[in-house]
């Protein structure tokens, strides 16, 4: 494995040992960069990682997890194709689109979509047996591809916005489940730093605004320290 002289890309594969962790200079795995690699059981995206290419990973017969929960990677069409050994996938944060056959006829048994996705392609979870449990915390999903809902696969969803989607996908209404938890908008008001309070401030549709701001448990608790 190499990497080019600027740090910025991984071309196509060499032998790798079982465990790869992406160093943090990695930002792009190009078009089949792990390409039917025979060793690879485990990979874990760097936090610079933001690209994993078409067919990148595909065919890669013994890679088992993928932990991508640290990286900003977006995948490409393919990227996980046919690793039918690949149970645990942690996606990115940040991800927005789930690309056509990403994960097509793995092995993977539960999945969580991440809170910005918009839309899922055609054949992303397609021949995925073992997948019994897609649990969606993104409030953003738009479209997904009608092959995503199959028989004894259930769905956790965090409005009734999102399970209209999911029903606009040929999804069977008894297997969504509204769990409200999922939302990224019912994360704690407050939360508390040292001996300090912090607020969480809301638009005036009471969504996050990922800002914060002092809360006002921290001055009594000043306060009573002086006193």
């Amino acid at each position: 494995i190499y990497t080019l002289s600027l740090h910025d890309a991984l071309p196509i594969y060499q032998p790798v040992d079982a465990t790869y962790n992406a160093p943090e200079t990695l930002r792009n795995i190009e078009d089949y960069g792990f390409y039917k690699v025979s060793k690879l059981k485990k990979f874990a995206g760097g936090k610079n990682l933001e690209s994993i290419g078409k067919n990148a990973f595909a065919y890669s017969d013994c890679l088992e997890e993928v932990d991508l929960s640290d990286s900003k990677a977006q995948l490409n069409m393919n990227s996980f194709m046919n690793c039918k050994k690949l149970k645990k996938v942690s996606l990115s944060k940040t991800m927005r689109v789930l690309p056509k056959n990403s994960f097509y006829s793995c092995a993977i048994e539960d999945i969580i979509i991440p809170e910005d996705v918009e839309m899922i392609e055609s054949g992303v979870f397609s021949k995925c047996d073992n997948l019994k449990t897609v649990k969606i915390k993104s409030v953003e999903l738009k479209k997904v591809a009608n092959d995503i809902g199959t028989d004894g696969r259930k769905f956790f969803v965090p409005n009734e916005e999102i399970k209209n989607v999911l029903i606009e996908a040929k999804v069977k209404e008894e297997d969504i489940t509204v769990d409200p938890s999922l939302s990224p908008d019912e994360e704690a008001d407050t939360f508390q730093k040292g001996d300090l309070f912090f607020e969480v401030l809301k638009d005036s549709e009471g969504h996050n605004t990922k800002q914060v701001k002092l809360d006002r448990k921290s001055t009594r608790l000043n306060s009573s320290h002086t006193n």
